[in-house]
């Protein structure tokens, strides 16, 4: 039967998350507390998950426990990326701005009646940023920062954060970001179960590495708690711990030593 570790006890952080302080203090934030923070969080997922499936043989529910934690982890990893878009801002304004500035005179010069002021423009922004202030720029719906398909990820990151940050989002492989196309795609089917959702998660999955990839046959919407449980081939514990596993090890590869 697949399965995890034991859960382990850590200490909790009695102080707010990150992000949530920093919008109220004037100091700069470091990404790779959103990192260490987003690790920490997968890692209570996982020995939650491990802790439950002890508790119970029954397949049904083990599959319902499966789906649960993946959609806690995908979910998790969505608002980890948009946070560590702000931090890398917030850390290292200077492209940013550049681009918003540059954003901003390309709408006035678009304008019929008034793209003769374009040159005349200034943004009135501070040079250091609050996150606050990051935010309300770039999700002002307080819905996560969008970043559209993977290379919409990496374009946007081009755009909008200094070298060394974007050069982690870079980093990552075609394989991991296979892996987290495939992650979006599982929680999009889970949440509406769409025909369409199920052609794109099955699309996704079909490009995943062999160590998470289906053998055969095309997954259902009924199917995913069956998907998530079962062990790939070769391995004893269930996909969703696997995928726990390597969003941890994506979130490290932004980290910057």
């Amino acid at each position: 039967m697949p399965g995890g570790q034991r859960c382990r006890a850590r200490s909790w952080r009695t102080s707010p998350r990150t992000l949530e302080f920093n919008s109220r203090v004037a100091r700069k934030i470091d990404p790779n507390e959103i990192v260490d923070e987003f690790r920490d969080d997968l890692e209570t997922v996982r020995n939650t998950f491990a802790v439950l499936i002890e508790l119970t043989n029954e397949e049904p529910l083990l599959k319902e426990l499966s789906i649960d934690t993946f959609v806690r982890a995908a979910v998790a990893f969505e608002t980890f990326r948009s946070d560590w878009h702000i931090a890398a801002i917030n850390r290292d304004a200077a492209v940013f701005l550049k681009s918003l500035s540059k954003s901003i005179r390309s709408t006035v010069a678009g304008a019929r009646d008034y793209r003769g002021a374009a040159d005349l423009v200034q943004v009135g922004i501070v040079k250091n940023p609050s996150v606050a202030v990051i935010r309300n720029i770039v999700d002002p719906l307080g819905r996560n920062v969008a970043f559209g398909d993977t290379n919409g990820w990496k374009k946007r990151a081009d755009r909008e954060l200094a070298p060394r940050y974007t050069a982690r989002v870079r980093a990552l492989t075609a394989g991991d970001l296979t892996i987290i196309t495939a992650v979006i795609a599982i929680r999009n089917c889970i949440a509406h179960h769409s025909a369409g959702s199920v052609t794109e998660m099955n699309g996704a999955l079909q490009r995943l590495p062999a160590g998470l990839r289906k053998p055969t046959n095309r997954v259902s919407v009924k199917g995913i708690g069956a998907y998530l449980w079962a062990a790939p081939p070769g391995q004893t514990r269930a996909r969703t711990t696997h995928f726990i596993r390597e969003l941890r090890r994506i979130a490290s590869i932004l980290k910057i030593s």
